[in-house]
């Protein structure tokens, strides 16, 4: 790398393109991005005309979702000594008002969409980075201690009382991790051959953590905690020198589906509250799925979502949870096979393409999988889709599962059949139909102002969070 103020060479390429071996190395290797077009009639017959099943919804909200990270450095004289925010936000908009902004033209008015929007709500929390340490603890001690904080802010505090921190809990209660003791209180269970974060160790012994409290004492490391978010084992990730963007990313990623859980929890505390929930249409960004350490929770995530859209009459009032990608492996196939599908009965129609594990490895992943084992059994709780609006535009769709586990059925069977989905699947492209705007590829207008809430951009807003970062510092008294 060149040092501060140093400019790279233009020459600097020329040890890669005059190398006659790396050239070499590279043209052996099989391209990456197949043509699609020798599979064009398999890709077709994938291709299920919905055109008709489209209608537009006429009752309930939409709540779209979204998150960002940024790093920051605390001194340019020390830019090793780093901390993260995450930034999460949820934009609430009522059905009825988007249909009166339809202009004419089959798209929502951007402007007015943003007018009418019912609620939204930004959460921003920080964790500590390399360099960091509060009370003598190291960093990864202290990252640690942030976390389990962030799971108690008061930003996140549901107005029923309940915090981030009770949907943690509920959430380990369905993975079977709480327990009773003799005097009645509940505990979560570490289950033993755990690795100590502190020391590395393997910790042989279940350890039992008291849920009013949260943290217990640390087996082998004297002064240490062991807190119950250390389930998330984000900790492994998490480096005391260096860059800690795959790590904040790694929580971004899992605090955004807890979040959901969290609201979907609140929403179903109380009767008035849960008719908020009946023909509720919730937008993430990206693929319901969690990836990583923490994957392990979208089962009891997956599990919720049954749970409570089973107390609704009927598949129309359930609440419709969604996954909406913007970018990925699936919308580069998307955009590939596009051309394939524009002529002929398909022209102008709306398409959806199940993907089934078969059309996936064929298609999509070509690394080496086993083709018995169900894609995504340890990280999704829903199901993708390839969506083709009428306008042409494609989509990566993910619809949650209408299934409470994945075991004791053949399920890599039954998560792409369309039947399953039923009414479901009207809902999802309706939705998809009514936000459709032609300013964004692969994005709609709720997304799009979910994300505006949520953006961390690095100019000017991330030079003002190291600004905000500096005088925290200052003001602690901090000397660095």
């Amino acid at each position: 790398m060149p040092f501060e103020r140093e400019a790279a060479s233009s020459l600097g390429g020329e040890t890669f393109l005059a190398n006659e071996q790396i050239r070499e190395a590279i043209a052996r290797c099989e391209a990456s991005f197949p043509d699609p077009e020798p599979h064009r009639a398999r890709i077709r017959a994938q291709a299920i005309d919905v055109t008709s099943r489209i209608s537009r919804p006429e009752r309930g909200l939409i709540l779209a979702c979204d998150g960002s990270r940024y790093e920051g450095a605390a001194r340019e004289d020390y830019p090793s000594v780093k901390c993260g925010f995450l930034k999460f936000s949820q934009v609430m908009i009522a059905i009825p008002e988007l249909l009166d902004l339809n202009k004419g033209d089959g798209f929502v008015d951007q402007i007015g969409a943003a007018k009418i929007t019912r609620d939204s709500n930004a959460y921003g929390l920080a964790l500590s980075g390399s360099g960091f340490s509060l009370n003598g603890l190291s960093p990864m001690s202290t990252f640690r201690r942030f976390l389990f904080d962030a799971f108690k802010a008061e930003a996140f505090k549901a107005s029923w009382g309940a915090d981030l921190y009770d949907t943690l809990v509920e959430l380990l209660r369905r993975l079977g991790r709480v327990e009773g003791d003799a005097s009645g209180s509940f505990v979560v269970i570490q289950k033993g051959r755990m690795k100590n974060p502190v020391t590395g160790k393997t910790i042989e012994d279940d350890v039992r953590i008291p849920v009013d409290i949260g943290y217990a004492p640390m087996p082998g490391a004297p002064g240490e905690a062991l807190y119950i978010s250390d389930v998330l084992r984000l900790h492994d990730v998490f480096v005391e020198e260096g860059d800690n963007i795959s790590c904040y990313q790694r929580a971004m990623n899992a605090l955004e589906h807890m979040l959901l859980a969290h609201v979907i929890r609140a929403l179903d505390s109380d009767p008035q509250y849960r008719q908020a929930l009946e023909y509720m249409v919730v937008l993430m960004d990206g693929p319901l799925s969690i990836n990583g350490e923490p994957a392990v929770f979208h089962r009891p995530i997956m599990e919720l979502i049954y749970d409570v859209s089973q107390k609704f009459a009927s598949p129309e009032r359930q609440p419709l949870i969604l996954g909406v990608a913007k970018t990925g492996p699936i919308v580069e196939h998307g955009d590939a096979i596009a051309p394939i599908l524009r002529d002929g009965p398909f022209d102008r129609r709306a398409l959806l393409i199940p993907i089934d594990d078969a059309y996936r490895y064929s298609h999509i992943d070509k690394g080496k999988k086993d083709p018995e084992r169900n894609f995504g059994d340890g990280t999704h709780y829903g199901q993708d889709f390839l969506y083709r609006s009428r306008q042409g535009r494609m989509f990566h769709l993910c619809i949650a599962y209408p299934f409470r586990s994945k075991r004791g059925f053949d399920f890599q069977s039954e998560k792409v059949k369309i039947e399953n989905y039923g009414v479901l699947i009207d809902r999802a492209i309706s939705a998809l139909d009514l936000l459709e705007t032609p300013l964004y590829e692969n994005a709609n207008i709720a997304q799009h102002l979910a994300n505006t809430y949520a953006s961390i951009a690095k100019r000017p807003t991330g030079r003002n969070i190291d600004a905000f970062l500096k005088g925290l510092l200052r003001a602690s008294g901090a000397t660095l």
